[in-house]
């Protein structure tokens, strides 16, 4: 049977189960009471289908007093959907009953036409639902009356925001309570789970008389059921979700009086509901089809197993307690330890609800030191997650943080996190903007160590200063850790670098140069050790050999591939950016390459894409409020406003985003090279003018035409520029002629080849130099030059018009075929107009005379294409950070601005359409993930891989 971890959850729900019970799940969906057949794979209709809500039924009914004329019917639609059902049931229930006194009044049979226009009239003016709304899912659920009946049937009988400024946490008091004669219902919600809020007890101005008669009260207990004694009599309707308490997600219990069922409380007909505007319910909502049917209408038979397990965890409740009376006791003692803790320093801890109606399930708090609350929280958070005390993050609309204490919170994890909740506050004064201590010591990095398993006392050094997120699901490491930072092989010194608690500890030679930092600020945020040796390879070896060896108080193991750079990354001394900056750093050949590279040194990068990712979050959990809540008036703005002002946060960051990706593609060229193709037609001296730009002799040189039939390449540092040239065959295509008539020749199958490879070349080049010679023709000189070179050219990035031999004729008639030929590529290739021009001598570079500074014009050649590379790879002033970007990270911006643009089309529909609000949430959530990934920071689901990657670069 696989096995689990224990940890301590207090998330809000599902709420863990225990584990006995999950493995006697498991067990029963591979064979169920050894009949071959898995509980998922019998019919609902089956005797074991039946044995096993009757069960369940049976214990319920113990464990918690359900008198005999109460029915319990397992459903599904959780909380949510119990909105709607009650409603449509009671409501129902009202008109059968208001019906029968018509036509007792009238005397009159039910057919009466009389009876249905009274039914109407009543209808129109009698019919109240009353909602007490006291936290989110009670103005849920009066939101869901309104929506189904109407606003002028729901009747609010009191709204906890009215006397709170606003916010929930507090309950009126039952004398300002208004109650409407008669209502369908009235719903309340006995302890809401986002707020804290739980009633005390059961409200007096609700109780039933002495015969039973009172109002028809509802109550949501999804959060608080089987956790203490309820007067069930009290209510006409019970509901909750078995997710929180007593199962898993997927079933939904509801306890209803028998009197509101057939045959005493049939259901009015569908038809009559219709023709008084009333909503009919879904068959699966009708209390009474699941009644009639023992909860099995249902046919999906996986339904069982939701019900077998509330089952297995009522017979534990009952072997372990007997009666609710035992688990009451046990979560009041939680509670009163875990507000106890936080009532005990009232300067740091700020229970949320007023104290009168705490609740003992969702203990809601605020966490503030030195006036900072976010920063505080987040530490609070991250520290306790260290201590295996998960779930802690508030609600997303509300914040902070809420410690669920359901059932399945043993008593020493309340324990546990009433313990650490005064060991945080008792730490050092914590200040997240100033990084400051009040406390006796200095505020340090963190050692990284579990707390959990560490037998040091929680202290200020086991948690952070830096506020930038956290790396979800990655180890926390404490070894010391070592390895040879010099190059292999024999030196005259060797530096061997030591990383970890246990640095001091190792100090082999006395004799040695021994270089000591201590953390935090150190290459990796740890304690680091240099130890500096005589570089022979034996002694070398020897100090590797012997350092492990050392006795040390942590495990002292040789490295793992960028394990240094790891750890600097874990305490917050690099970010993701600065890591792949570094890598670059190391592997840059040119000047500019290395200034691209530490561009992303700073860790402004990082900072911008992790504020990026916060803002987003931001509105995300803004617009999902509103979804849930959304006539929620503690919002500031409706919906339409919040989606226009994100959207104009989104329009801004796409425009950011697009720069930094302009950013990437132009450091790109700085990291990779940027790519030049020389084309031109055969013997024009291409070949000639990149052995001179190389300076040697990488291409063959010959007064044969089609000599290059491949494409030959070299690669130079061009004042500090990466260039990689390709020399490419001749273009000589089939059926044309060159200026003035030149033949061009036979072209063979070789040369054609190079010359299709030669055009697939300059497609994918960042620039193209087109060369044009000075030829000696039948009618004179004239200027040697192929239309589709020309042609290439112009969809090139940038292009460089280069022509040769401009000592083959005078100046004055060279001018005059330099002019011709500018005007001839204006008409034949327009997008070249702005091209520059220049003229060679690729012979006269060869000689190299000494009477120039430029013999033959090749200088002036690499003027020209550094100015060009200038323009390519140049980024204004205030943004030149972002040539740090790289294509990593360019990727993901590109992900991220799809989804970005995605959300902005579901935000801003089409005139007629409305805005999807939910579609528009997840694009949110998608854009941000991206950026977490850019970062490293909170949680993704391939966080490892991707920090793999990068750190053994």
């Amino acid at each position: 049977m696989p096995s689990r971890s224990e940890i301590t959850y207090f998330g809000a729900g599902p709420a863990l189960l225990p584990t006995d019970v999950l493995e006697k799940a498991a067990q029963a969906l591979i064979d169920y009471e050894h009949t071959g057949l898995g509980i998922a794979e019998h019919s609902h209709r089956s005797e074991l289908a039946t044995n096993i809500i009757n069960e369940a039924k049976a214990d319920l009914a113990s464990y918690i007093d359900i008198p005999e004329d109460y029915e319990v019917l397992f459903m599904q639609g959780g909380g949510s959907g119990e909105f709607s059902a009650t409603l449509y049931n009671l409501v129902g229930a009202w008109v059968t009953k208001k019906k029968a006194q018509i036509v007792a009044n009238l005397k009159a049979p039910e057919d009466d036409p009389r009876v249905e226009q009274e039914l109407r009239n009543a209808v129109e003016k009698e019919l109240k639902t009353d909602y007490i709304v006291t936290g989110g899912w009670s103005q849920k659920a009066s939101e869901e009356a309104k929506r189904l009946l109407g606003p002028e049937h729901v009747n609010i009988v009191a709204d906890a925001r009215q006397i709170n400024n606003g916010k929930y946490g507090k309950i009126p008091e039952e004398n300002t309570w208004k109650l409407s004669k008669d209502a369908a219902l009235v719903y309340y919600c006995d302890n809401e789970t986002v707020d804290g809020v739980e009633f005390p007890a059961f409200p007096q101005s609700l109780t039933p008389g002495p015969d039973g008669d009172g109002p028809i009260v509802v109550a949501d207990m999804s959060s608080n059921i089987l956790s203490r004694r309820i007067p069930v009599r009290n209510f006409s309707v019970i509901f909750f979700g078995a997710q929180k308490n007593l199962g898993c997600t997927g079933v939904t219990v509801v306890i209803i009086k028998k009197s509101l069922l057939p045959p005493k409380t049939p259901q009015p007909p569908a038809a009559l509901l219709r023709r008084l505007g009333l909503p009919i319910p879904p068959i699966i909502f009708s209390y009474e089809t699941i009644a009639k049917n023992n909860s099995l209408y249902n046919t999906l038979s996986i339904f069982e197993l939701s019900v077998y397990i509330a089952g297995q965890v009522l017979k534990k409740s009952l072997s372990t307690y007997n009666k609710v009376e035992g688990q009451e006791a046990v979560a009041a003692k939680k509670a009163e330890l875990i507000y106890g803790a936080l009532d005990a320093h009232p300067d740091v801890y700020r229970v949320v609800p007023d104290k009168s109606v705490r609740s003992r399930m969702n203990i809601c708090f605020r966490v503030t030191k030195n006036g900072d609350t976010d920063g505080t929280e987040k530490a609070f958070l991250k520290e306790a997650t260290a201590q295996g005390l998960t779930g802690l993050k508030g609600h997303r609309s509300v914040g902070g943080i809420r410690a669920s204490s359901y059932n399945s919170i043993p008593l020493d994890g309340a324990e546990k996190l009433a313990k650490f909740i005064e060991t945080f506050a008792t730490s050092c004064v914590y200040d997240i903007k100033d990084k400051t201590c009040t406390g006796d010591d200095p505020l340090l990095a963190p050692l990284r160590y579990s707390i959990a398993s560490s037998t040091k006392p929680f202290s200020h050094q086991s948690w952070h200063t830096q506020n930038s997120g956290s790396v979800s699901g990655l180890p926390i490491i404490d070894d010391t850790i070592y390895a040879l930072s010099t190059a292999q092989g024999r030196a005259g010194i060797a530096v061997i670098r030591i990383s970890g608690p246990s640095c001091l500890e190792i100090v082999l030679d006395s004799e040695a140069l021994v270089l000591y930092f201590p953390n935090p600020k150190t290459v990796t945020g740890d304690d680091v050790l240099e130890l500096h040796v005589h570089g022979g390879s034996a002694t070398v070896k020897a100090v590797l050999t012997a350092i492990p060896k050392c006795s040390a108080t942590h495990r002292i193991r040789y490295a793992e591939p960028g394990e240094f750079t790891k750890r600097a990354f874990f305490n917050d001394r690099l970010d993701l950016a600065q890591i792949e900056s570094l890598s670059d750093t190391l592997a840059a050949e040119t000047e500019q390459q290395r200034r691209a590279a530490v561009r992303g040194n700073s860790g402004a990068l990082g900072r911008q894409y992790e504020a990026w990712r916060e803002q987003l979050l931001l509105a995300r959990g803004e617009i999902e409020a509103l979804i849930d809540f959304s006539e929620d008036q503690h919002f500031d703005e409706s919906q339409a406003e919040l989606l226009q002002n994100v959207t104009a946060q989104v329009a801004r960051m796409l425009h950011s985003i697009e720069l930094h990706e302009q950013g990437s593609q132009r450091s790109e060229l700085l990291r990779n090279g940027i790519r030049i193709a020389l084309l031109g037609p055969p013997n024009v001296g291409k070949s000639s003018l990149m052995n001179l730009i190389v300076g040697r002799e990488a291409s063959i040189v010959s007064g044969e035409a089609g000599t290059t039939r491949d494409i030959v390449e070299a690669s130079l540092d061009i004042r500090g520029y990466l260039c990689s040239f390709a020399d490419t065959a001749g273009f000589r295509s089939k059926g044309s002629q060159v200026l003035n008539g030149a033949d061009s020749g036979a072209i063979g199958a070789v040369e054609e080849e190079g010359i299709r490879r030669a055009k697939q070349r300059a497609l994918d080049s960042d620039l193209v130099i087109v060369l044009a010679s000075v030829e000696d023709g039948q009618d004179g000189p004239f200027l040697q030059y192929d239309q589709e070179t020309l042609d290439l050219a112009a969809g090139a990035e940038d292009c460089l018009v280069v022509v040769n031999k401009q000592d083959a004729v005078g100046k004055e008639e060279f001018e005059k075929l330099l002019q011709d030929f500018r005007k001839a590529v204006r008409i034949r290739a327009p997008k070249l107009a702005a091209a520059q021009f220049v003229s060679v001598s690729c012979k006269e570079a060869q000689a190299g005379t000494w009477e120039s500074k430029d013999p033959g014009g090749i200088q002036d050649v690499i003027t020209k294409l550094v100015a060009s590379f200038e323009k390519m790879t140049s980024m204004p002033i205030d943004l030149q950070d972002l040539l740090g970007v790289t294509e990593r990270q360019r990727q993901l911006l590109v992900k991220c601005r799809r989804h970005l643009e995605d959300f902005m089309m579901e935000a801003t529909p089409e005139e007629g359409l409305d805005a999807d609000a939910v579609l528009a949430a997840e694009y949110l959530r998608y854009a941000a993930n991206c950026l977490a990934r850019i970062t490293g920071r909170d949680e993704f689901g391939d966080v490892e891989d991707v920090l793999g990657v990068i750190f053994e670069k």
